[in-house]
C-alpha cells in the first residue's frame, strides 16, 4: 500500500478516484481519476472528493479516461496543475469551475470537445478552446 494513499473510491462501475499526499507535510493532494470512459457528471458540490476540496492541489486524468464529467472539479480552488492524459477527447461543462489557482493547462490534441464553461472562474489568462 501506498504510504502516501489517503482514500479514493469509485465513480462509476468502470472510473475510480483515488487521493494521495503530495509532500512530507501530509497537507497538500492529488487526485487522480483512472480506469476506462467517460467520468460520470455531477451536480456542484456532489463529487466524491469534494469534502477535500481545501486540500486538493494536483488533478491527474489518467490514460483510458475519454470524458471529463460535468462539475467535475467544481469548486477545487487551490488546485495548481492540472495533467490530462491524451484519451480524453471531452472535457464537460463546468468541471474546472472554481479552479482559482490554476494558471495553466495543456491540453492534448486528442480534446475535440471543451464546453463553454469548462473553465468558468480559473486563474487561466486564455481559455481553451477547440
Amino acid at each position: 500500500i501506498d504510504p502516501n494513499y489517503v482514500t479514493g473510491g469509485a465513480c462509476n462501475t468502470t472510473v475510480k478516484w483515488s487521493l494521495t499526499y503530495t509532500d512530507d507535510s501530509k497537507t497538500s493532494m492529488k487526485l487522480t481519476i483512472s480506469g476506462k470512459g467517460a467520468m460520470p457528471a455531477y451536480g456542484t458540490g456532489a463529487t466524491p472528493w469534494y469534502e477535500y476540496l481545501n486540500d486538493i492541489v494536483e488533478v491527474e486524468v489518467a490514460d483510458g479516461i475519454t470524458e471529463i464529467g460535468r462539475c467535475a472539479f467544481y469548486g477545487l480552488k487551490f488546485v495548481k496543475t492540472a495533467t490530462i492524459a491524451d484519451t480524453v477527447t471531452t472535457i464537460s461543462d463546468y468541471a474546472f469551475n472554481g479552479c482559482f489557482s490554476l494558471k495553466s493547462i495543456e491540453i492534448p490534441d486528442s480534446v475535440t470537445f471543451i464546453a463553454d464553461t469548462a473553465f468558468t472562474k480559473t486563474g487561466l489568462a486564455e481559455i481553451p478552446t477547440v
